[in-house]
């Protein structure tokens, strides 16, 4: 069965790009009377992470990251010191887990904003898992500013 969530929508607000595809994989797009199952429907909503970054002189400045998961699809936005950028990114569930990969940057290319390619198309980002201790953010092919993947506890709902 299509998922109408698979399909990039562009929202009007600046860097706002979107698209998601819930369940075995990424699928073409569906007529907008489809519905998600209720598992993907349990990922809906904004998960965001404050990044503390210190900067020289002892300033500290942040990076702040938001995914927004709903009906119109996904939203990857990180914006503070030395970055702000908006990906294009698809979201697979396994088991407890939401798989986020890369798509494209905002303007629909896989090239960032000074022309180089740091992550090829299905390339996973980080993976979101849900557990006891609530929820597991393993760092892939994307990182914080420190550029370690670790894993540990970083995006909340809100």
């Amino acid at each position: 069965m299509k998922n109408f969530l698979s399909r990039p929508v562009v929202a009007a607000a600046l860097f706002t790009v979107t698209a998601v595809a819930f369940g075995m994989a990424a699928v073409s797009p569906a007529p907008a009377h489809a519905r998600a199952s209720a598992a993907a429907q349990s990922w809906y909503g904004e998960y965001g992470y404050e990044e503390m970054v210190p900067r020289a002189g002892g300033v500290t400045g942040s990076i702040d990251y938001e995914l927004k998961l709903d009906d119109s699809g996904c939203t990857l936005h990180a914006e503070g010191v030395m970055t702000n950028e908006t990906m294009l990114c698809t979201a697979r569930m396994q088991g407890n887990s939401l798989v986020i990969r890369f798509r494209s940057f905002a303007d629909g290319k896989i090239k960032n904003q000074y022309g180089v390619t740091v992550h090829k198309p299905g390339e996973t980002l980080f993976t979101l898992t849900r557990s006891p201790r609530g929820l597991i953010t393993r760092w892939q092919g994307y990182t914080p500013s420190d550029g370690k993947r670790r894993t540990g506890r970083y995006f909340t709902k809100r």
